[in-house]
């Protein structure tokens, strides 16, 4: 049986609807998209996390290395799920407040969308490189530093040049409310608005909030971090049961979240 729905009489003038947001992100945005899963069968996707170990030795003549280099990874096993969601109500529901439908909708949407993003900061989570916040908040040095740890270099014509235009900061609740108070984030262009949630830049890079990222803690990464494997793109269905009058919708969605390039996440966290 359908779970019990909270029914305003005709009377009520207003209707009032809860946030039922855990946070307005939208993570596909700061993810690569990968569709690989769809075109082979299977429900199962192995990520490796791969480092090299190496050391330079100086060498007099006729000396050889001594220490050989190797590459190292982690291997993490993921199984894809059929994430589904059912919403159902009566005809007599609607009837007596069609405010039922609005709001099961919503609500449900809402939560396939949450689900994503417990998924997308779970991996987060996995962060293997960390930069502690130095003072006593969040400052333009932290994350300079934070930068510095990461591989964002390219090669162009030869020519070694930093790399920063991917990248993009994280931030919870408090730590919104640090930068905002630093220096060069107030002297910096807030204007333009690059991603859903971006409240501004600081370094140069965009600063987005969600109310997610936990307390003292910040995440500066790239898409290339966080991989979305879509099985099956988000989809809704409907089936009715004409005799006694009941609806049933389902929201469903196939794919999985993984933490693809370790090295494009810096976790930054208060020590």
């Amino acid at each position: 049986m359908p779970s019990n729905h909270v029914i305003y009489d005709n009377y009520v003038l207003e209707n009032k609807i809860e946030d039922m947001l855990n946070t307005m992100l939208n993570v596909r945005n700061f993810m690569t998209i990968d569709n690989s899963l769809a075109a082979n069968a299977g429900m199962k996707k192995m990520i490796h996390r791969y480092d090299y170990e190496g050391q330079v030795e100086r060498l007099a003549m006729g000396a050889g290395n001594t220490v050989s280099g190797k590459v190292t990874f982690t291997e993490e096993e993921y199984e894809v799920a059929v994430a589904q969601q059912n919403f159902a109500y009566y005809d007599e529901q609607a009837m007596k407040d069609p405010m039922v439908i609005e709001v099961g909708l919503k609500g449900a949407a809402v939560t396939m969308v949450n689900d994503m993003n417990n998924q997308f900061f779970a991996e987060l989570e996995k962060a293997t490189i960390q930069q502690p916040i130095a003072g006593e908040a969040l400052c333009y040095d932290d994350i300079v530093d934070a930068i510095s740890l990461m591989q964002v270099e390219n090669n162009v014509g030869g020519v070694t040049v930093e790399n920063e235009n991917g990248l993009f900061l994280l931030v919870g609740t408090d730590i919104k409310a640090q930068i905002r108070k630093d220096e060069d984030f107030k002297r910096a262009n807030q204007g333009e608005i690059l991603f859903s949630g971006q409240v501004g830049s600081i370094c140069d890079i965009p600063v987005v909030h969600s109310r997610m990222v936990p307390e003292g803690t910040a995440y500066l990464l790239t898409r290339e971090a966080v991989t979305l494997f879509v099985k099956q793109e988000s989809e809704v269905e409907q089936e009715r049961q004409a005799n006694i009058r009941r609806n049933d919708v389902y929201l469903r969605k196939v794919n999985l979240c993984a933490l693809t390039d370790a090295t494009k996440l810096v976790k930054i966290k208060k020590a």
